[in-house]
This record gives C-alpha cells, sequence and structure tokens, in this order.
C-alpha cells in the first residue's frame, strides 16, 4: 500500500470540481449577499480539510504527521511468530 501513488490528474480533477461547486453556490445566491459570502466559505473550508486529510494519508510514514514504523514492525513480529 505504501508504494501506490495516486494520479496527479486525479487531484486536479478533485480541485476543478471543488472550484465549479464553488461558483455555483455563488450563482444559486446571486440576490442574496450573506448567502453569496457564506455558503461557498463553508464549502472552501470543507474542501481545505478533505484535501488535507487524503494528503496525509497519501504518504502516512513522512512529513510532522506520520506514522512511526515500530509498531508496524511489532505486528509483523507477532503475526510470523
Amino acid at each position: 500500500m505504501a508504494s501506490d501513488r495516486t494520479i496527479d490528474t486525479t487531484w486536479i480533477l478533485v480541485i476543478t470540481l471543488g472550484v465549479v461547486t464553488q461558483m455555483s453556490l455563488g450563482l444559486v445566491h446571486l440576490n442574496k449577499a450573506g448567502a453569496q459570502i457564506t455558503a461557498p466559505s463553508v464549502l472552501s473550508i470543507a474542501v481545505v480539510m478533505a484535501l488535507g486529510l487524503i494528503g496525509l494519508q497519501a504518504r502516512p510514514f513522512a512529513g510532522d504527521v506520520r506514522v512511526e514504523p515500530g509498531p508496524l514492525v511489532e505486528l509483523a513480529n507477532t503475526i510470523t511468530q
């Protein structure tokens, strides 16, 4: 699983989908300025959070938030015994 790489076009498509959704939310709420600002803002926060969580899982053994290999090594040793 650690060698699995997500295709870059998939990420571009996800970001494009988020932008198109923001634009459609803004167009739906053209008559209400407050809703026109609030709806895309809430969506932006949700998209950033989702992409952040996906990004963390893309490389679980690298970066500031990473999974240490120690517990996995112990589990492998337990299974092989």
